[in-house]
């Protein structure tokens, strides 16, 4: 069983047996993942301004992957990318593109950025 620790938080779960994400902004959370139970989470992220969860139920079982924003900050070149929101009441989900450099030989060894992670990072209402 995965956990998501509580929070308040931000993002969507979508649920197996429905047509529609239940959505969250600034709602305070708490959820177990049992990969065993019906209905199961078919896709989710969340966050709390700290971390981000995304997650995806495939082959039987959850998946989660947590990101801790300030480490990525500070590992990373971020990118934020804003795309139009089919979510009722928000304009816009906002998620971060980080970056890393990596040295490319096919480029004369000269570094270029490569991408390193993903994240959802809110809405915009």
């Amino acid at each position: 069983m995965k956990k998501i620790e509580k929070s308040n938080y931000t993002g969507y779960l979508w649920y197996s047996d429905k047509k529609e994400p239940e959505v969250f902004y600034m709602t305070e959370l708490e959820k177990e993942l049992d990969d065993n139970t019906n209905p199961f989470v078919i896709e989710g992220w969340l966050t709390d301004g700290n971390v981000s969860h995304y997650i995806k139920y495939v082959d039987g079982r959850h998946i989660v992957k947590s990101f801790d924003i300030a480490d990525l900050e500070n590992r990373y070149i971020s990118d934020e990318k804003t795309f139009v929101s089919s979510f009722k009441g928000f304009k816009e989900i906002v998620f971060t593109q980080y970056w890393h450099p990596v040295v490319d030989e096919n480029c004369e060894g000269v570094e270029v950025l490569q991408p390193a992670e993903f994240v959802f990072t809110g809405f915009i209402k």
